[in-house]
């Protein structure tokens, strides 16, 4: 009879773990701690602002369309940079480059934006868990390989967990002048390559 307690006791404690844990992950709470590629680190500086249920992020630089989209002319190397951070932003600039339905944030894919990203990232290679990455996307775009831009979007979506706005191909040049003209201001930098 006391072998029947013990099952018993043991099995009402798996399930209230396991009730718990599924909880946890209902409100969110578990997969907050899991997540290292989500917005909501300790040392971002950037505000995170949920709108129709995309997430999206206020820059705070004073440079933001009319739509009230979140952009980005030139990027400050000298602020605090964190994994999410830096592939949140190589993802804005793919945006540049590609075809999608839905684009969140822009950042300008200038020369001088990605020498600041080559730095950066360089700065923070053993903190990084993509560093390979990152660098071999920079790489490509340094020499003005922007052939792969749409592939090098999706696998920053991936892990950013983006279900909304997948990359569909490239921009012809005449619709990349146009998102240009559309979302910075001049003297942002240099387009051409």
């Amino acid at each position: 009879m006391r072998s029947g307690n013990m099952i018993l006791t043991l099995t009402t404690i798996v399930l209230v773990v396991l009730v718990a844990l599924a909880m946890l992950y209902m409100f969110g709470w578990l997969s907050w701690f899991s997540d290292e590629t989500g917005t909501e680190e300790k040392g971002d500086p950037v505000a995170v602002e949920k709108t129709a249920g995309h997430e999206h992020k206020d820059m705070d630089n004073g440079n933001q369309n009319k739509d009230k989209e979140p952009v980005e002319g030139v990027i400050k190397a000298d602020r605090i940079w964190t994994e999410s951070s830096i592939m949140r932003t190589l993802h804005e600039m793919t945006h540049q480059k590609i075809k999608a339905d839905e684009k969140w944030g822009a950042v300008a894919m200038t020369k001088e934006n990605i020498e600041t990203m080559i730095k950066v990232v360089e700065d923070h290679k053993k903190d990084l868990d993509h560093y390979d990455l990152y660098m071999g996307i920079l790489n490509d775009w340094k020499v003005g390989n922007f052939s792969r831009a749409d592939k090098q979007h999706n696998k920053l979506w991936k892990l950013e967990r983006g279900n909304v706005g997948k990359a569909k191909g490239l921009l012809s040049k005449e619709e990349e002048q146009e998102y240009i003209k559309a979302h910075f201001d001049d003297g942002v930098g240099t387009f051409e390559w």
